[in-house]
């Protein structure tokens, strides 16, 4: 069972916490399984968790230059740091050309 804090209450098989590394739901269900003395000491810590999120927008770009935007899909990078906990991402986005100019 699930209280709201609106003291709703819903009942199902599972619950899905997509709500972030320092979770409400975690945060909820950590302090219930410490009180019954059965949470996993590794959990028992705060994530070491970060994050930067950059976004922009460029000049037109010149396909010959940049392949990528000749496809009508997007395209994505993921670059993991060596010995780091660092990743990189990077989307490639083709031009929208609405439905109606194709």
């Amino acid at each position: 069972m699930i209280r709201t804090s609106d003291n709703e209450t819903y009942h199902g098989d599972i619950l899905v916490g997509a709500d972030g590394a320092y979770s409400a739901v975690r945060q909820n269900l950590y302090k219930d399984l410490a009180k019954k003395n059965i949470l996993p000491t590794s959990d028992a810590q705060n994530p070491k968790v970060g994050h930067v999120c950059l976004v922009g927008t460029t000049r037109p770009l010149d396909p010959e230059e940049y392949p990528e935007l000749k496809d009508s899909r997007s395209h994505f990078t993921t670059v993991i740091g060596h010995d780091k906990a660092h990743t990189v991402s990077l989307r490639i986005q083709p031009p929208f050309i609405p439905h109606s100019l194709r």
